[in-house]
């Protein structure tokens, strides 16, 4: 039996909310539950939390709320370990072209899924947003985007662990971003230095662009195994990459747990 979902609804504007579909932690009937990805290569303890809501990424779609990260409409955006998709998806119903990045069992289970149940079927957005894929190389959409709200999404694998260059095709995530969302994607100490090391070389290819990346520590002092808010920020630091704080506090969907959203950059940009 498979683990449990429920679909969780989101209002980006009142014309306008987006459905994602989240495994149901707490039920207790997913005690006897089997991970359809369980013993795929590339599907470890970190990317089983892909399919959950986290804090960290209902207070990065607040931070856009309140305006704490530029405007996104008609921007090129990409999202890292984006899970269910709520941060990126949120940005492209506010307008922005949007490619969702995970590992595949998260794009294939999660990603695709959510995309697909948001996207806008009526002719006239198909057409537009197909325009938008063609005009790639003036900041148009990705290869394979689909409408969603005021802009599109589209959701291609890609693995930390690998270099970036060898996952390239169709779309390549270095290629003209504007900015970059990481929602509490990076948890795990053996994680962290794979998602610092793919968020510089993002940003070494598109210098102008800006990471907007979430953190609920969860650590605990002299914690082996979760990273803590110092250990990731001296990572970026330790990799030239500046950040300050853009936003912290909670979000009305995750009510008393407290994050902080960093915007990142490389080098000397301001």
């Amino acid at each position: 039996m498979a683990a449990s979902q429920v679909v969780v609804t989101v209002d980006v504007s009142p014309s306008c909310s987006l459905a994602f579909a989240r495994k149901e932690v707490e039920s207790e009937d997913n005690d006897d539950a089997v991970d359809p990805y369980l013993f795929d290569d590339e599907y470890t303890v970190a990317c089983s939390t892909g399919f959950v809501l986290w804090e960290g990424a209902w207070c990065l779609v607040q931070a856009m709320r309140e305006a704490r990260v530029p405007p996104v409409a008609g921007l090129r955006v990409v999202e890292l370990g984006a899970g269910a998709g709520l941060a990126g998806m949120y940005a492209a119903a506010r307008g922005a072209h949007v490619l969702l990045t995970d590992v595949a069992p998260v794009v294939e289970g999660s990603l695709e899924p959510n995309v697909k149940r948001n996207a806008n079927t009526s002719p006239a957005a198909a057409a537009a947003a197909a325009a938008a894929a063609a005009a790639d190389g003036q900041n148009g959409a990705w290869i394979g985007a689909l409408p969603v709200g005021e802009g599109t999404a589209a959701a291609q694998p890609l693995n930390w662990s690998k270099d970036v260059s060898a996952q390239c095709k169709p779309n390549d995530p270095r290629s003209r971003v504007d900015i970059i969302l990481a929602a509490e994607c990076v948890w795990l100490v053996d994680i962290l230095d794979e998602f610092l090391d793919t968020l510089k070389a993002l940003l070494a290819d598109s210098p102008s662009a800006s990471a907007f990346v979430s953190y609920c520590d969860r650590s605990s002092p002299g914690s082996k195994s979760f990273v803590s808010s110092r250990r990731l920020w001296d990572g970026c630091v330790s990799r030239e990459m500046q950040h300050e704080v853009v936003y912290v506090g909670d979000a009305p969907e995750a009510k008393g747990k407290t994050c902080e959203v960093h915007r990142v950059w490389l080098g000397t940009q301001q």
